[in-house]
This record gives structure tokens, C-alpha cells and sequence, in this order.
């Protein structure tokens, strides 16, 4: 057997169990050999677990350490890496949970996976200069109506079932967690980086509404009109400048441009 196969030999027991590179061991016995290779394949699944683990902050802390460990054991050997960097090991974890029959209608569970895992990206993301309130003040009046928002790669949005986001908040504090609950409407949070901080909240409808309209690239106009289902017609505009300032406030914003007109 020529280096290369054992090399495989040795990764196929650590991926799969596979028990043809015992035989290759020196030692006494069977037995010691298994223990001996057991150092890698136990090594490498002790690391993805605490890849896992430093990932999924929340859930661990929502399930505990050994039922954390228990479903990181089966995620790992259900959706081996597929990546040189450990980094990437948890991304497939709240895809996995919704169809695993474990946890596939526990809302805490998948809510508090896909809270950790938009932290993680948010903290992630790469670097973009956000707007300013210089540049805001700069665009001219009549380009408001058709001005268009590009946003910041740390900015995640997505829908919450249950109140992950108090549970999470009270385990940073280290409040007493309230119990797990169902909302009664889907609910947008959004996750986002400022500075060298990971930042989350819900969204009030009318900011989900409006943020939608903007990341499908509608014009301020167009979303100041759409708010007009929340607010009277006077109300609306103000309440639209207020969602700007918070979103430039946020950094969520890294252009501001007028419509093209073709």
C-alpha cells in the first residue's frame, strides 16, 4: 500500500468507521490498534463539536451540553464537511434540523439554529463602508422619490416562530430564560455588524414591510406610499425618514442611489 492509500484508509475510518486501517496499525492486538487510530477519528469529531458549540452559542445553552453534544454527533455523521475550513461545519445545522424528526416541530430549536447561525455570518461578513448622515444629507431633494438602497453583506433577515430572540437576549444577561413560546404571526428579525459588534432585533411590520420593498430594490417613494397601509398619509413619509435614520444609524446602508432611467 503506497502512502496515498493509506491516507485514504486512514480518512475513511476518521469520515466513516470503516475498519479496514486496523489491520495497517502496529501493535499487539486488534484491540490496542483500534485505540490507537480512535485518537484521529475521536480528535476530529471533539473538534467539530466544538466548532459546533462556539457556532451555536444559544442552542447549546437552550439544550444543554449533553444533549448538544448528542445532536452535534448525529448532525456530523449525517452531513460530513464538505469544506477544508472548519468554519463551514454548522451551516447545514438548521436545514438538518427541520427534517430531523427530533426537532423538526420544536420552534425553539430551529428559531435559536438560525439566530446563532445569522450571528455567525453577520460577525462574518466582509467589510463595506456604510453611509453616512453626510452623504444622506447631500442627496438633493428631488432625488428622493427614486432613491434605491444597497445594504450591508452582515445584514441577515429572516422569519422567527417563537420568542428565540428574548430567550437568547436573557442568556447574554444571564437572565432567567423564559420558556419557550410560539408566536402567533411569523415575525422578521434582522441581524447585522456594527462596528466589531453582532446586533438583533425584531422588526415592527411596518419596518418589515419597508425593508422588504427595499431589498427587492423599490424606490424610497414607492415605499413611503406602502406605508400608508400602517399609517395616515401624513404619518407615513415621517415614519418612513424615521426608518431611514435607524437603518443609517444601524450601518445597514452602504449606497444610496438615485433610479436609472432608461
Amino acid at each position: 500500500m503506497n502512502l496515498r492509500q493509506l491516507q485514504q484508509s486512514v480518512q475513511d475510518h476518521v469520515l466513516t468507521g470503516r475498519p479496514e486501517v486496523i489491520s495497517l496499525i502496529r501493535a499487539d492486538t486488534n484491540e490496542i490498534a483500534a485505540r490507537r487510530i480512535a485518537v484521529y477519528s475521536e480528535g476530529y469529531s471533539a473538534r467539530l463539536l466544538e466548532v459546533l458549540g462556539q457556532d451555536y452559542i444559544g442552542l447549546q445553552t437552550l439544550l444543554g451540553d449533553a444533549v448538544f453534544e448528542a445532536l452535534g454527533r448525529r448532525y456530523i455523521t449525517a452531513t460530513p464537511s464538505r469544506h477544508y475550513n472548519a468554519r463551514w461545519v454548522g451551516q447545514d445545522l438548521p436545514a438538518w434540523l427541520a427534517s430531523d424528526a427530533e426537532y423538526a416541530n420544536d420552534l425553539g430549536v430551529l428559531d435559536m439554529a438560525q439566530l446563532d447561525w445569522a450571528i455567525t455570518l453577520a460577525f462574518d461578513a466582509a467589510d463595506q463602508l456604510p453611509v453616512g448622515v453626510t452623504e444622506m444629507s447631500q442627496i438633493a431633494p428631488n432625488e428622493w422619490p427614486d432613491l434605491r438602497f444597497e445594504f450591508h453583506p452582515s445584514l441577515q433577515v429572516f422569519a422567527l416562530r417563537s420568542n428565540a430572540l428574548d430567550i437568547k437576549r436573557a442568556q447574554e444577561r444571564n437572565e432567567s430564560v423564559p420558556a419557550t413560546e410560539a408566536l402567533g404571526a411569523l415575525k422578521l428579525a434582522a441581524v447585522w455588524r456594527r462596528d466589531y459588534r453582532v446586533f438583533y432585533r425584531a422588526l415592527p411590520a411596518d419596518e418589515q414591510q419597508a425593508l422588504t420593498l427595499a431589498k427587492g430594490g423599490d424606490p424610497f417613494g414607492e415605499i413611503c406610499e406602502q406605508l400608508a397601509q400602517y399609517h395616515d398619509e401624513a404619518t407615513a413619509a415621517t415614519r418612513a425618514a424615521a426608518i431611514l435614520r435607524t437603518w443609517v444609524y444601524e450601518h445597514w446602508l452602504i449606497a444610496c442611489t438615485p433610479r436609472t432611467v432608461a
